[in-house]
């Protein structure tokens, strides 16, 4: 009800549930909207409103490895202390990181909250390491050098399809051709092809707007004649400038 309340004088409610949560809180849209139909609704979630990963949880660590960015993110990541591997988003500790696979992949752990390492630790037959959560120092670096074991004993595809099922932030790293085929940036409409070359869409998506890319990009000097006669050049002046090697 004070929710409710506050949205009479609101201009935007921002929101980050997995989709559907706000509907069963009984503070959707659709219920706001009639109180305020003035309202801008943003729905932020890991994945998405829509598509087959859309109820999965997920850490920017798990979105950085399905986008096919790992090695920038990384690269960028150096420009600043503390140190690579030292803090908590860095691999400082067991339940956050990259460890690599049996074929040279790697898979990417988020599992900051307790109940997501209790299910990781839990799938990988290793319940011993609970404990372990967040620990730094020496505690930690055993339960990651015991997880790395572990990791290194499947292939990436063995252990995707192992954590497929399971709400607990484990995902593969993938290449970015990998990523550009993967069936949630399908489903979202996040690739589009135009002149057959690849091209990403608008992350976001707007309610009652379907995005599409109406034209290919202009090739260099395209439009030149169409612009110089919008302002005021007639044929002769505009022969003259390219003439001239102005365009």
């Amino acid at each position: 009800a004070v929710f409710r309340r506050l949205t009479l004088s609101a201009d935007v409610v921002i929101e980050g549930f997995r989709p559907g949560v706000m509907d069963k809180l009984g503070l959707g849209y659709e219920t706001l909207a009639a109180l305020n139909p003035r309202l801008v609704f943003c729905s932020i979630s890991g994945y998405g409103q829509d598509g087959p990963y859309a109820q999965r949880a997920g850490h920017d660590i798990n979105y950085v490895g399905y986008a096919g960015v790992f090695p920038l993110a990384g690269l960028l990541a150096r420009l600043a202390p503390p140190p690579r591997g030292a803090d908590l988003l860095s691999g400082g500790v067991p339940c956050y990181g990259v460890y690599a696979t049996a074929d040279g992949r790697h898979m990417a752990v988020g599992a900051l909250e307790r109940k997501f390492w209790e299910r990781l630790c839990d799938t990988l037959g290793r319940p011993d390491l609970k404990p372990f959560h967040l620990d730094f120092g020496a505690k930690g670096e055993q339960a990651k050098r015991e997880l790395a074991a572990v990791f290194a004993s499947k292939t990436q595809a063995e252990w995707s399809a192992i954590f497929d099922p399971v709400d607990c932030c484990v995902t593969p790293v993938l290449h970015i051709g990998e990523a550009l085929d993967n069936a949630q940036l399908r489903a979202r409409g996040m690739v589009v092809e135009v002149d057959g070359l690849p091209q990403l869409a608008p992350p976001w998506k707007l309610g009652d707007f379907e995005f599409a890319i109406e034209r290919a990009a202009p090739a260099p000097g395209q439009h030149s004649e169409e612009i110089l006669r919008e302002a005021g050049y007639d044929a002769d002046a505009i022969d003259k400038l390219r003439g001239r090697g102005i365009i």
